[in-house]
């Protein structure tokens, strides 16, 4: 059946409002995924746009489903991830998937042909097209594609296997026409690479350091790998590894980094790169780098919290997204390249 949600967009932000997800399509016009801080599992999903880099914020219409905490791939049907790849077009996901395309005046439940009940991963968009990661429920995750503007989902043969550890976790990564998938379960366990259109096998880096890796890429030819080297075996550190041709070879750049836990990364420009690590007193540091990962400094120590998610829209806007031991999130954002970092007010 296809549900269709509308809301006026003249209503009021929610108290204690409280962000999960965030999307920019322009250093200007971006959308936060969120909820009233209710207290529970089942927080009816809540969706704020703001048309000038953050500083002010309008509730619109948010799919008719609740916020979905815990990222369970095996059951429900909620939602934790929101994205949109231009004014009109979007999608709330993870594990229910919903799009607009009309800029969130309406909202419609979709299931992508093949995959029935497939639990979404991870979703995101870039150069006309958005790509879905979904869990078959069986052994296997799955990419399908569709245009951006339509529901018109193809689904790749490709598939890639999901490990034997107890937490699959994926990671989806677009930029342009290229594209790079990387699967940990505890260690690395798969990836494909988007080439031309279409999902190929690729081997990720550190498949064989007995640790996960996380991706980031500045352009599509330079993506950069941060592994836990042997986290799971002999500890070894952190490590960083750049890749200059999409992701077909990877060199380690310098040797083991002096930090460690590396629980998020992003690079917004080829020489630049921001990473959320394990800091004092359980607490999460922001380290940045202008000379891809030779050196370090540091540039925000806040918690204990855990870091959902930290991103760049441009090369010196970026926002980062932080959840507490009481599950309340802040929404922080820079506009120098990842220096400064100030909480957004909603």
């Amino acid at each position: 059946t296809t549900e269709i949600y509308t809301l006026s967009l003249h209503d009021a932000l929610p108290i204690y409002f409280q962000p999960l997800s965030i999307t920019f399509v322009s250093a200007d016009m971006g959308w936060v995924l969120g909820s009233s801080g209710c207290g529970s599992n089942t927080c009816p999903a809540i969706v704020v746009r703001t048309l000038d880099g953050g500083r002010t914020w309008t509730r619109i219409a948010a799919p008719p489903t609740s916020l979905d905490f815990a990222g369970d791939l095996q059951a429900g049907g909620g939602v934790s991830g929101l994205r949109f790849a231009n004014p009109l077009d979007g999608w709330a996901f993870g594990p229910g998937l919903w799009a607009t395309h009309d800029g969130g005046l309406t909202w419609k439940q979709l299931t992508i042909p093949g995959l029935p009940g497939g639990a979404v991963a991870a979703l995101e968009a870039s150069a006309g097209a958005v790509q879905v990661v979904a869990y078959d429920g069986n052994t296997t995750f799955r990419i399908a594609s569709s245009p951006v503007s339509s529901d018109a989902w193809l689904l790749s043969a490709l598939k890639v296997p999901v490990g034997a550890g107890p937490v699959p976790e994926v990671q989806l990564v677009l930029q342009g026409q290229a594209g790079w998938l990387l699967e940990n379960d505890r260690v690395v366990t798969g990836g494909a690479r988007l080439v031309g259109g279409t999902w190929q096998t690729w081997q990720p880096p550190c498949l064989d350091v007995a640790g996960p890796a996380l991706l980031a890429a500045a352009n599509a030819q330079d993506l950069t790998a941060a592994c836990d080297v042997g986290v799971w075996a002999t500890p070894q550190g952190e490590h960083l590894y750049r890749s200059t041709n999409g992701g077909q070879t990877f060199v380690e750049t310098g040797s083991q980094l002096p930090v460690k836990g590396i629980s998020a990364i992003a690079a917004p420009t080829t020489s630049t790169v921001v990473a959320a690590v394990s800091g004092p007193g359980n607490a999460i540091e922001l380290v940045a780098s202008s000379n891809g990962g030779l050196t370090w400094t540091s540039v925000l120590v806040t918690g204990p919290v855990q870091v959902i998610y930290l991103g760049f829209t441009t090369a010196t806007q970026g926002v980062l997204i932080t959840s507490d031991s009481g599950s309340r999130t802040q929404l922080l954002m820079t506009r120098d390249g990842g220096h400064t970092w100030l909480p957004v007010q909603f």
